[in-house]
């Protein structure tokens, strides 16, 4: 896409960087992005020192989130 300065928005448009925390598909999830519609194909699956929650946010992240709500009960 050729920039456009008649347009208010941003061309070529690209991914922005706090889009991360949408912009991913998770594997449960079978996306058809042509007529722009998903199919939900199983529950997550939590199995040990592993769980399929959707985030954006690495393993470390979460388990120093998860002890931080340990601590505030």
């Amino acid at each position: 896409n050729p920039i456009d300065d008649s347009k208010p928005y941003a061309t070529p448009w690209r991914p922005r960087p706090y889009m991360s925390a949408f912009a991913f598909i998770p594997r449960y999830l079978e996306v058809n992005p042509n007529i722009c519609a998903a199919v939900y194909l199983r529950h997550p699956v939590a199995r040990k020192g592993m769980a399929e929650v959707p985030t954006p946010f690495s393993y470390l992240t979460s388990q120093l989130t998860h002890n931080w709500y340990l601590e505030r009960g």
